[in-house]
């Protein structure tokens, strides 16, 4: 009777360990299967910048100009699936594998779950600065050292020049004019491109021109 208890011990304690480790199994898949959903859910918002996000709690009806980029340089199937959800092609932007469009708000979502779209942001507008290009080429060290441009000659093609005080030799307009032969071709112009080749740079930082 002893050997006959202690099989049968054996055999309940062989089931029971079964049983535990059966269900931290299924327990690990059910978790991965939650993470995993979870993640497919935030990588479509992840697909969306900030600012797009906070729109889509605007008002209905609106549109929002963006740049989306695909996984591939996005032929006329991808601008027809943008078209499909209301969206207007404005410009190809093949050489950063996207394009500018015009797309209702409440089609951001639909256009994110998209496997072929990588990332949506706004058409942001930019523009130029001119306070971080001294330091870019390391210009103090040139000045600290003299080293004004004197002798050195600068043929600049461009649409045109602005009358500046910082193109004579001294700044306030004094001195000889730095400008030896100009043309104008479209009546009146900026001076950006002459203004950093020629400069005084005794009023520059006043960015007229410049």
């Amino acid at each position: 009777m002893s050997a006959t208890f202690e099989t049968s011990r054996s055999s309940n304690d062989s089931v029971l360990k079964t049983t535990t480790w059966g269900a931290r199994l299924a327990l690990l898949v059910l978790i991965m299967l939650v993470v995993a959903g979870l993640c497919l859910a935030d990588g479509n918002k992840s697909k969306l910048s900030k600012d797009l996000e906070a729109l889509k709690g605007g008002p209905s009806g609106g549109t929002v100009d963006v740049i989306i980029q695909f996984n591939q340089t996005p032929t006329d199937a991808h601008h027809q699936k943008v078209q499909n959800k209301g969206g207007v092609l404005k410009t190809k932007l093949d050489f950063i594998k996207g394009a500018h469009y015009s797309v209702p708000v409440e089609s951001l979502d639909a256009l994110a779950d998209d496997p072929d779209v990588v990332y949506i942001s706004p058409d942001r507008p930019v523009k130029g600065l001119l306070d971080l290009t001294a330091a870019a080429v390391n210009a103090k060290a040139a000045w600290q050292a003299g080293w004004d441009g004197t002798g050195i000659g600068v043929a600049v093609i461009d649409s045109g020049i602005t009358n500046h005080s910082d193109l004579y030799s001294t700044g306030g307009g004094g001195g000889k004019l730095r400008i030896v032969y100009s043309q104008d071709f479209v009546g009146g112009g900026r001076t950006t491109i002459s203004g950093t080749a020629n400069t005084s740079r005794e009023s520059s930082r006043e960015r007229e021109g410049f």
